[in-house]
């Protein structure tokens, strides 16, 4: 499944993180068109993604075989 899909699915309509300088980068799902503009904006092509829908911040951890970051969402 594509991850956009699901996000949207699941009715989140914002994505942040922070980026390497440590700034906040806020992205609304709804400008993204395909799973490939999502990638391209995070900065990365995950291997493995652990989702936390349940949390007082919902967030998804995305992992590649170097790093890992975490991506917070919105509805």
């Amino acid at each position: 499944m594509e991850l956009l899909k699901f996000l949207k699915e699941e009715k989140y309509s914002r994505i942040s993180f922070r980026n390497k300088h440590n700034q906040i980068v806020l992205g609304e799902l709804m400008n993204f068109t395909s799973n490939e503009d999502l990638m391209t904006f995070i900065g990365m092509k995950p291997t493995g993604i652990s989702y936390f829908p349940m949390d007082v911040r919902p967030h998804m951890i995305c992992f590649d075989n170097i790093h890992s970051f975490t991506f917070y969402l919105s509805r």
